[in-house]
């Protein structure tokens, strides 16, 4: 954890769930030049992210064994959220953290068990997603590029294994990704997606932005426009807010950037 403090107030922080062990995407000196502590832990530290290494030694501790996992088992995705959810423990304990201030952030696979953790745990005040695509911010009825069929052979080891049942049959879901979203109502929550990362659909990630929007309608007026907004033009007036940028499938410095924009703008 890295931090600039001023004038010994405590400070917000961003905690980065990190699956790729790159910092390049991770602007710490910009971060903390804007008021924000800088923390972050390695996912794959609390779980391989590898199906051949699939329960790690925290999946054994609260799972059960054998070659048969239960149909509700946890994967990668959750155990990354606990793991998301043990550093805000230590992060409240910081006498130098504003712990009312706790934002989680990912990218990708990140993004996905960030909005879990942030789903789950009404401490983290806000969440940061990037990318996140399918199972992630992304509606997966109608979904183009990555589906749950895709998702689910290529990473079993993230999923309960009953999630599989719902490959090629996501009109059959009880449930879908918006629902996600609207657990963290009304706490912050910001949505990105890149124009050119047609496998985790930016169209998809809108509409799940969109419908979840109903979530914080409950608690202020919450009137996002019915089409998604133009590449560089963010929408972040609201408690869920959105932006798209030119690319694909990749977390910029300008996301940053806009994620600590959207946390000045609702810092009260």
């Amino acid at each position: 954890m890295m931090a600039r403090y001023k004038n010994g107030a405590p400070a917000p922080v961003l905690l980065d769930i990190d699956t790729d062990q790159n910092s390049e995407y991770w602007p710490v000196e910009d971060i903390i030049s804007r008021g924000y502590a800088a923390a972050a832990f390695y996912a794959s530290e609390a779980q391989p992210d590898d199906r051949a290494r699939f329960p790690g030694a925290l999946g054994r501790l609260f799972s059960e064994t054998g070659e048969q996992r239960p149909e509700d088992d946890w994967g990668a995705l959750g155990m990354w959220a606990f793991a998301a959810s043990r550093m805000v423990d230590v992060l409240r304990g910081h006498p130098r953290i504003d712990s009312g201030r706790i934002s989680v952030a990912g990218h990708s696979r990140g993004g996905k068990a960030a909005l879990w953790c942030a789903a789950q745990d009404e401490r983290v005040r806000g969440v940061l997603v990037n990318n996140s695509g399918c199972t992630g911010a992304a509606v997966s009825r109608g979904k183009k590029g990555e589906n749950l069929a895709f998702i689910n052979a290529m990473f079993p080891h993230w999923f309960c294994p009953r999630y599989a049942e719902y490959a090629w049959k996501e009109e059959q879901l009880p449930l879908d990704q918006h629902m996600l979203l609207a657990c963290v109502a009304p706490r912050l929550c910001y949505v990105t997606s890149g124009t050119q990362d047609a496998w985790s659909d930016p169209d998809a990630e809108w509409e799940g932005v969109k419908a979840a929007s109903q979530a914080w309608n409950l608690f202020e007026p919450t009137d996002l426009p019915s089409c998604p907004p133009d590449a560089g033009r963010p929408l972040a007036d609201h408690g869920i807010g959105y932006h798209r940028r030119e690319g694909g499938h990749a977390l910029t410095r300008w996301d940053w950037m806009r994620f600590l924009d959207f946390l000045d703008r609702h810092a009260e």
